[in-house]
């Protein structure tokens, strides 16, 4: 398979799984579809995306799609149709207007791409505009936007204005290191306290304001936890140490200890005793070792099955 090929499936997967994020990821499998050389499913799926959506990114993406085809005026078309669909559309709307921009210089239609930028600068603010001629201000929203006014005006022949001088010179920009984040220390055990299935739907219903109605759901609330500890690990946690939760042990040691569950530190020693006695499981386990969320199935076929962006042992 292909590594376009593999892509694809793992995007059709991601489609699936997480619904809330469809409009990234299918704009995601539209490119991919066209590395793979399926141009006419990228445009369909741009095309139902924008339907859906009128999504003024996608938009640009389908006109990059007809003129890589040699489909010139169908990209034209589709330029027309998103400065229809923008009117009023803020920031965001430069954004597109930006890309389109882009588009076009690299298409070698200056006249037409210096006509986008100008049109994306001339909705932002003062104080957008102004931004961008900071340290970073290439980072902005006006940033990227300046920068190609300021290259595609170079190629024309036309000299710099006010606005070309008010950020750094490229050369400036390329040699300006970014800031170096402070980072964070990193725990080489990180014990979690989570709800089994056995547990989930009782907890919700006794402590509502400690359980996220979304994450309350099981088709939710495990892949996620699933995806955190992944993350986790690729962020160089050592080990996972899972301790499963259970609506009587903890109410009963809220009583015992005269406090309230609802106390982070009544959770914690709550979760330090649960695991000194024994509740505990190491993450991930075992393919073939029942799945820690507590179904009935094996890991491999529950939260550690392909798609769910785990690591698994």
């Amino acid at each position: 398979m292909t590594d376009a090929a593999a892509r694809i499936r793992e995007l059709e997967r991601d489609l699936e799984d997480y619904p809330d994020e469809r409009t990234e990821i299918v704009t995601e499998l539209a490119a991919a579809c066209c590395e793979a050389g399926q141009h006419g499913r990228a445009e369909g799926l741009l095309r139902d995306l924008i339907a859906q959506s009128e999504d003024w990114t996608a938009r640009v993406q389908l006109a990059g799609l007809c003129f890589d085809l040699g489909r010139t005026e169908d990209g034209h078309a589709e330029l027309a149709a998103l400065r229809a669909a923008l009117r009023s559309g803020g920031s965001a709307g430069a954004v597109a207007e930006g890309l389109a921009g882009q588009l076009l210089e690299a298409n070698g239609d200056l006249d037409g791409a210096l006509a986008w930028y100008d049109e994306a600068i001339s909705v932002l603010t003062a104080e957008e505009i102004a931004a961008a001629g900071g340290r970073l201000g290439w980072l902005t929203t006006a940033g990227p936007l300046i920068r190609g006014r300021r290259r595609v005006r170079a190629r024309r022949g036309l000299p710099p204005d006010d606005l070309d001088r008010s950020m750094p010179s490229e050369q400036q920009i390329l040699t300006t290191p970014f800031p170096t984040p402070a980072r964070p220390a990193v725990p080489q055990i990180l014990r979690v306290l989570y709800w089994p299935r056995a547990e989930l739907a009782a907890a919700a219903a006794r402590w509502p304001s400690l359980t996220d109605p979304d994450l309350a759901d099981p088709a939710r609330y495990y892949p996620r936890l699933q995806r955190s500890w992944a993350d986790a690990t690729h962020d160089g946690v050592a080990r996972i140490e899972l301790v499963p939760a259970s609506v009587e042990s903890i109410a009963a040691y809220a009583d015992r200890a005269g406090t309230d569950i609802g106390n982070d530190a009544t959770r914690l020693a709550y979760l330090a005793e649960r695991h000194d006695t024994g509740h505990r499981l190491h993450w991930p386990p075992p393919r073939n070792s029942a799945c820690w969320c507590g179904s009935p199935a094996k890991y491999k076929k529950c939260c550690g099955r392909p798609g769910t962006r785990s690591t698994t042992s």
